[in-house]
């Protein structure tokens, strides 16, 4: 197998062109580095004067010359100028594998110029540069910048928690990757998809008042109340794999509530997949969405979770048939009530005979007859927690 090189190009799209940089770019690229709201996230200060663009430009001089690194620009082609950079970085030759960064001017977001960038930008790491593996490092707070990987087809792969000291404060870390024979990702979004939140926000108007007050970071005690009646939830978390929502079930109270920031879920022995205690062992995003029978408001807690074995916190989540395989416990970060608007134009509890649905013997004899993925295919195995899926 030759070994992986970063090779210099110019690459084309529809309204951009991505070349190595030059010292002409140098006052497009302080317009760029020089705005705080780009930098936000970005593990550098912003840039003050054009002295500090050379000075990065004679860093990586040395290794952009000797092949470590490949640093691009973006700019418009019709001499719209330099709107943003790019660059493959941390390469490991033999293990063909770099690391992707990518910034974008602020005067050119929501319009879907990065993506665009980064689709000509990592087919060209993958195809002349012989890369397996891409590699991406971002703030998780930074939600444009893991749209743009998502939508290229990146899985994150992990999370790292108060990992850097970064501008002040302990942040976390995501880790992202794509490899070269990863299966493409989902097709163009329609003409019409929002892309940004300012446009989700004119689109849909502001937040009413009443929506922002029932928002608390703890668990009020009028939230306690409800929680400890409710006998049903909706477990969703997230992985390298996905997202993952699961319903979960208990005579009330089905969560011990522990304190006003803290909640115990017991997590019983089922049909032993693991989905959801598998993706928190590796990423602790959790939310739930908590549902009282014949009530018409929902209940929604967000935050972080770990999966616990303690024996004595097991017991503390105990029923009289048996005590459960783990305990999920989960730190509120936010706890809000929804309206009972949803259930009541679903007519979620009115009373009545079961719909013509299939029940589960009936699906999973109609599965068994035709695999999920259709006829002649079968889905592939989800890797075990920790493992990878060999």
């Amino acid at each position: 197998m030759t070994a992986a090189r970063l090779v210099p190009a110019t690459l084309e799209t529809a309204r951009l062109c991505i070349r190595p940089v030059e010292a002409a770019d140098l006052p497009a690229l302080l317009v760029v580095n020089g705005d705080e709201a780009v930098t936000r996230h970005l593990p550098y200060p912003a840039w003050r004067h054009l002295d500090d663009a050379r000075a990065w430009l004679d860093r990586i001089a040395g290794r952009a010359a000797s092949g470590e690194l490949l640093q691009c620009v973006i700019a418009e082609r019709d001499g719209g100028g330099v709107v943003g950079s790019c660059l493959l970085f941390r390469l490991e030759p033999e293990s063909a594998r770099a690391e992707l960064g990518y910034v974008l001017g602020r005067a050119h977001w929501g319009r879907g110029l990065m993506h665009e960038a980064m689709q000509a930008f990592v087919a060209h790491a993958f195809g002349a540069c012989g890369l397996r593996r891409l590699d991406a490092v971002i703030d998780p707070r930074n939600a444009a910048s893991a749209r743009v990987l998502e939508r290229l087809g990146f899985v994150r792969e992990g999370l790292l928690r108060a990992h850097t000291r970064f501008k002040g404060e302990l942040t976390d870390t995501a880790l992202y990757g794509r490899l070269a024979d990863d299966p493409p990702p989902a097709g163009r979004a329609p003409a019409d998809a929002l892309r940004s939140p300012q446009s989700l926000a004119a689109h849909a108007g502001p937040v009413s008042d009443a929506a922002r007050r029932k928002e608390a970071d703890h668990l009020h005690p009028v939230y306690r109340r409800w929680i400890e009646a409710a006998p049903y939830a909706v477990l969703a978390t997230v992985g390298p794999e996905g997202l993952d929502a699961s319903p979960r079930g208990d005579p009330a109270p089905l969560v011990r509530v522990v304190d006003e920031r803290t909640l115990w879920l017991p997590e019983r022995r089922g049909n032993n997949r693991l989905d959801s205690v598998g993706n928190l062992v590796r990423d602790p995003r959790v939310a739930l969405l908590f549902l009282v029978p014949g009530v018409g408001e929902a209940l929604r807690v967000n935050g972080r979770a770990w999966v616990r074995t303690d024996p004595a916190v097991r017991a503390a989540c105990a029923t009289a048939e048996a005590e459960p395989a783990f305990v999920i416990e989960v730190r509120i970060e936010r706890v809000y009530f929804q309206h009972e608007r949803a259930a009541r134009r679903a007519g979620l509890w009115a009373a009545g005979p079961r719909p013509a649905v299939p029940d589960a013997a009936a699906m999973l004899a109609a599965l068994a007859a035709t695999p999920p993925d259709g006829p002649g295919t079968a889905a592939p195995p989800r890797p075990a927690p920790g493992g990878d899926g060999r």
